[in-house]
């Protein structure tokens, strides 16, 4: 996905953020305490792992 790279994968694992869905859950302040994560990298983050939803709401996915 972008803006991941294996650290803060793992480190999200370590926390129980797995999936896509997961991770779109999170609220910015939830990522803030990872070690490399700002706000804005958090922002864009989650708002990655929700455009799924969104293309889903829009009827662009199956």
């Amino acid at each position: 996905m972008e803006g991941m790279d294996e650290a803060l994968a793992y480190e999200l694992a370590s926390q129980g953020i797995v999936t896509l869905d997961d991770l779109a859950d999170q609220a910015v302040d939830d990522l803030l305490d990872i070690t490399g994560v700002d706000e804005e990298r958090a922002a864009k983050l989650i708002m990655k792992a929700r455009e799924r939803w969104f293309a889903e709401d829009q009827g662009e996915l199956g």
